[in-house]
């Protein structure tokens, strides 16, 4: 097993924090780093009536994919999430990672530590996943530090509001002001 961690100080709450992470639109925020690619979609099926259990079906922008679903969750203070079904050729190197996020509210900031294990199936796993866990620590890193930095969020009292929703509103207020018709597909 390798194992790593990152941490990131936050403005925004640890509770707006956790929400934006089971938002499923948002995740296309991680750009990867070097051979690590970055997301492009992701579907997420969950049970109403806990957060646990939920699964995230992400699709890479080079065409990998994997799961990730929620094994432990407490609101505002932990995320842990086992990824799983890689497709080729990660699922020949790793049976699985955990993923973890860490919350804790301090002097009037959060403080978001995110740690990794990746698990090999073999040795030549192990070997690469030595080099591969490089660049997903510089990944983590840098998608940490912009969730943190609240980029692409707008947080409001009650919750986020997403990026395109703003760029919506702006667009559809300012066509109306100068009368033009927007259409929107």
């Amino acid at each position: 097993m390798i194992s790593f961690s990152v941490t990131a100080s936050s403005a925004i709450s640890p509770e707006s924090l956790c929400e934006n992470i089971f938002d499923a639109g948002q995740w296309s925020s991680f750009k990867g780093y070097g051979p690590i690619p970055g997301i492009a979609r992701v579907s997420k099926s969950s049970n109403e009536e806990s957060e646990l259990g939920t699964v995230f079906h992400v699709e890479n922008l080079d065409g990998s994919s994997h799961d990730e679903e929620v094994i432990e969750y407490i609101p505002g203070q932990l995320i842990k999430m086992h990824m799983h079904n890689f497709s080729a050729p990660l699922d020949r190197l790793a049976s699985h990672f955990t993923e973890r996020w860490d919350f804790q509210h301090l002097d009037n900031k959060t403080v978001i530590t995110r740690s990794m294990e990746l698990h090999e199936k073999n040795i030549l796993g192990g070997i690469l996943l030595r080099i591969i866990s490089v660049f997903l620590k510089k990944a983590l890193k840098r998608h940490t530090e912009f969730i943190a930095s609240g980029s692409g969020i707008y947080t409001f009292k009650h919750g986020i509001l997403c990026p395109a929703t703003v760029l919506m509103t702006r667009i559809l207020v300012s066509s109306s002001r100068s009368e033009k018709t927007v259409t929107l597909t």
